[in-house]
């Protein structure tokens, strides 16, 4: 998905509209929701219904649906008279509203819940796996994790058992490789079942960027897809890796280490929120601001909540209202006072 990041959704008197990154109001307050842009369309609501807009404020989509989820590979979940379906960016409704429960397409296929049973359709709408399992999810790595009689194991896309449901506790795959829990420890298989990583760890996350966050000994660290612990378990806390950085902490402060292990943005923060634009949110005690590379505080912490700089604007909140600043710290755009 490409973010639009021009057109920045903002209310005024009940209602929202569009600026652009100087400010300026492009698509009037008119709507009762937005949100911001996705390959050029976003999701508004008018009085109880959701519909969707293009840049120019033009209805594509229009607003008949009780809710819209965002596109994925071409099609949206939508929820219409208490049912789910899908539609195309047309709004043409692609795949009937009948399901009880659904969710996004990946690798051309959709798990829909069916009275009380899961399983799962084509982008045509076709059932390809019949409605039995008690629990499914997403494809992802030509497997989806699926639950039989209580317990967790792995489907292919035509349905077919790859690994028995034997698990209390699984994740998904992620880059070949999916965690499982046996006698409250961790590890990881392969895509025959087989266990690559021993159930070690008292917490293991999926991998990212060729690393995956565990927990030993009480402990956090990262280990590579042969087991191997090549960041040191040394921190109270650590997150997935994300744009070749990860968040972890000592003690009670944050900060940031890139895959080598190197503290990027320095563990002294209250908190930390993610880079966007070569700047971090971080707080410092109550509040919030931006800090660079260095660590140093760049925006003062004076915010109650902030957000990712796109085109060099960020929404941040003060006393529970929206506002726009640049990378100076300046505001573009603020309710205007009455």
């Amino acid at each position: 998905m490409n973010i639009e990041n021009s057109l920045y959704p903002i209310k005024i008197n009940k209602r929202y509209g569009f600026i652009d990154n100087t400010g300026n109001v492009i698509i009037e307050p008119k709507y009762n929701y937005a949100e911001g842009f996705i390959d050029g369309l976003a999701i508004i609501a008018m009085q109880d219904f959701f519909g969707i807009i293009n840049t120019s404020g033009e209805i594509v989509v229009e607003p008949k649906f009780d809710d819209i989820h965002d596109f994925q590979e071409g099609l949206a979940l939508v929820e219409f008279n208490g049912k789910r379906g899908y539609i195309n960016p047309k709004g043409e409704m692609v795949i009937e509203a009948k399901y009880q429960e659904g969710n996004y397409f990946e690798n051309g296929l959709a798990p829909i819940k069916v009275g009380y049973k899961w399983g799962y359709i084509n982008t045509k709408g076709e059932e390809v796996i019949s409605p039995k399992f008690q629990d499914a999810q997403s494809f992802s790595d030509g497997l989806a994790l699926v639950q039989i009689g209580g317990k967790l194991g792995y489907i292919n896309n035509i349905g077919e058992i790859i690994i028995p449901p034997i698990y209390d506790y699984a994740f998904g795959f992620s880059e070949k490789l999916a965690v499982i829990e046996v006698k409250n420890k961790y590890g990881y298989i392969d895509s025959k079942g087989e266990v690559v990583i021993d159930t070690k760890f008292t917490t293991a996350n999926d991998f990212y960027e060729e690393l995956a966050a565990v927990q030993l000994n009480g402990k956090y660290g990262f280990i590579n897809h042969s087991g191997e612990m090549v960041i040191e378990a040394k921190y109270d806390w650590a997150d997935n890796f994300e744009d070749g950085f990860a968040i972890v902490a000592i003690g009670e402060k944050y900060g940031f280490i890139n895959r080598d292990g190197e503290e990027k943005i320095k563990i002294i923060f209250d908190n930390v929120g993610s880079i966007s634009e070569d700047l971090v949110s971080v707080q410092i005690g109550e509040k919030w601001g931006y800090a660079d590379f260095s660590s140093e505080v760049v925006i003062e912490a004076k915010y109650d909540e902030v957000n990712d700089f796109s085109n060099g604007v960020a929404l941040i909140e003060i006393e529970e209202k929206n506002l726009y600043i640049n990378k100076l710290g300046e505001f573009i755009w603020q309710p205007v006072k009455k």
